[in-house]
């Protein structure tokens, strides 16, 4: 009678597994923990289970952990004798545990990057207990990781560690947040033009529809921007940019080439049919649209660098080493101040071996001829079929102050 009256006040937590019993002390998702109660006995599991429920409170409280639970003169006795032990809450059996609830809301493959994070980190620190972890791991992982791969991908893993200290924290694995600092990183500012031999590259083997590779012909030569040479006039031999549409707000021309005359009617003439259809921004975006395509086919489109506005940047780029004055660049793009303009003209030498320069940090007197003989080299290539010899050129002012 005694053992059926036992059997049906059957102690909370207790779990049956494979001949075994286990007291389960769960707690949302703070604490999900099997503690063995080494013994095949049902009547035995049923005293030792009452035993770990006197302390349940305290564990899911935080202020008994499963390791000093077993360290309980009345639990040690029968527990410290059995084979079977408590695995330990090291880095790798928890960031386990962490990376299969995150497999869940994340892509395999983003699993499979976590995951070599975690081991990289592991096998540098040591599969510790996570109660030993502490701030000068991390920095014995940084002095071990340095020199091996650079700061991105140091990074990389202190951000996937650092997620899971957190989850640490959150699970009341760990008594405080690590303070993870990332390595800070100076990047190098990337130049946004593309060359002289890209640009060519681009004419020929971009694939872009006619009347999209003479517009970037147009912006090429003259440095204008997307929705100026959409929006613009023309008027004879000048882009009239009205002041509405002019992103400094004032009234601005480009020089046109006779050569490009015929092109730039083509394009306005192509816009005033897609308008009757579409919106006249959508005209600067499919253009746009086309030239990044053209890119990526020829293996130069970098994500927020390469794109239409690059062309604009190389004139301001190619016209700095024509001229070494950076004050006419800025009278040439439209610019308000220096500072607009020296954030197109700034390169980096190795990309600029092609642009057509002979001497990019000298200083020039004569500003105009060595634009003129420039400008012609470039409309060889832009429209090979016309004369290029004698015609009118960019309008640089002669004996503008060099600057080196």
């Amino acid at each position: 009678m005694a053992s059926l009256r036992q059997r049906r006040n059957k102690p909370k937590g207790l779990v049956a597994k494979r001949g075994k019993y286990y007291c389960r002390i769960v707690s949302s998702d703070v604490i999900d923990v099997l503690i063995p109660l080494q013994t095949s006995k049902e009547l035995e599991a049923y005293s030792r289970c009452r035993q770990v429920n006197f302390y349940r409170q305290f564990i899911i409280d935080g202020e008994l952990s499963v390791e000093e639970l077993t360290n309980v003169s009345e639990i040690a006795e029968w527990f410290n004798h059995s084979k079977s032990k408590i695995a330990p809450l090291t880095i790798g059996a928890l960031s386990k545990r962490w990376l299969k609830v995150k497999s869940v809301e994340l892509a395999e493959t983003t699993i499979k990057h976590n995951t070599k994070n975690i081991n990289t980190v592991i096998n540098i620190i040591g599969d510790k207990n996570v109660k030993d972890l502490s701030i000068d791991d991390i920095d014995k992982f940084k002095v071990a990781r340095n020199g091996q791969v650079c700061e991105h991908s140091i990074n990389r893993e202190l951000i996937i560690f650092k997620a899971f200290c957190n989850w640490l924290y959150d699970g009341s694995y760990i008594a405080r947040p690590l303070k993870i600092k990332l390595i800070k990183v100076i990047a190098e500012p990337r130049p946004k033009y593309i060359t002289e031999t890209q640009f060519k590259e681009l004419l020929v083997n971009g694939d872009m529809p006619s009347i999209v590779a003479d517009a970037c012909k147009v912006y090429w030569f003259t440095g204008c921007r997307k929705m100026e040479l959409v929006e613009g006039k023309l008027r004879g031999h000048r882009l009239i940019i009205d002041s509405s549409i002019s992103k400094s707000g004032r009234e601005f021309s480009y020089y046109v080439p006779q050569s490009f005359i015929p092109l730039i009617k083509n394009i306005h003439q192509e816009r005033d049919e897609f308008v009757k259809q579409y919106k006249l921004k959508s005209f600067g975006d499919y253009i746009s649209k086309q030239v990044i395509k053209a890119y990526k086919r020829i293996g130069i489109y970098e994500k927020n660098r390469t794109k239409l506005h690059s062309l604009r940047h190389s004139f301001g780029c190619r016209m700095y080493l024509i001229t070494a004055d950076i004050k006419e660049v800025g009278k040439k793009m439209n610019h308000k101040d220096r500072t607009s303009t020296e954030q197109y003209v700034g390169y980096t030498q190795d990309l600029l071996e092609d642009f057509p320069s002979d001497a990019p940090y000298s200083a020039f007197r004569n500003n105009m001829e060595r634009v003129e003989r420039a400008n012609e080299d470039i409309l060889k290539y832009l429209n090979p079929q016309v004369e290029t010899k004698g015609c009118e050129q960019m309008e640089f002012h002669e004996g503008a102050s060099p600057h080196s």
